[in-house]
């Protein structure tokens, strides 16, 4: 079995993501989440996304997105999902969705 190397603790959890690429924010992608933690949240995708992003994060019952900046750490196309780490997100804001 392999070594489970997440720090923190993941729920699942769709939300509807907004992925807008950091250096060409005309390029975007609206997608949603498979889950979420602390450090960051599990996307599916149709394509390979730009390394840095800006993500609007929308959830369950709020129309205003919560803003966060994140970074691709692995993508796999044949399974249609990402992991994102967040680089920047206010800590009240991933708590009201955790």
């Amino acid at each position: 079995m392999a070594e489970e190397r997440r720090r923190y603790i993941r729920r699942s959890l769709m939300l509807k993501v907004v992925c807008l690429n950091a250096d060409d924010p005309r390029r975007r992608m609206e997608t949603t989440s498979t889950d979420i933690s602390l450090g960051g949240i599990g996307l599916k995708i149709k394509n390979f996304m730009s390394r840095d992003l800006d993500l609007r994060i929308y959830g369950p019952s709020s129309r205003k997105p919560i803003m966060a900046k994140g970074t691709v750490v692995w993508q796999n196309l044949l399974k249609g999902r990402a992991g994102i780490q967040f680089t920047s997100i206010g800590w009240n804001d991933i708590k009201s969705l955790i």
